[in-house]
């Protein structure tokens, strides 16, 4: 299993707090090569194993033009 880095578990931390705290959802912001992926595992694994939920990804993705693809 991967090991968080201390920033990224902090990450984690504040979406678990963000959660519990407010009625609305979260938005973290990691900059490219930050571990946005690690991140976003380790919310999606405890989702799943721990509560018992389920996850859905949605990534928006835009072309090289700045079009939207499909």
């Amino acid at each position: 299993m991967l090991e968080l880095r201390p920033y990224q578990k902090e990450a984690v931390e504040a979406i678990y707090r963000h959660l519990r705290e407010r009625d609305d959802n979260p938005c973290v912001v990691i900059p490219t090569g930050g571990g946005k992926t690690p991140v976003m595992a380790t919310v999606c694994r405890d989702a799943v194993g721990q509560w018992g939920g389920r996850v859905l990804i949605l990534a928006h993705v835009k072309d090289r033009l700045g079009k939207s693809c499909r």
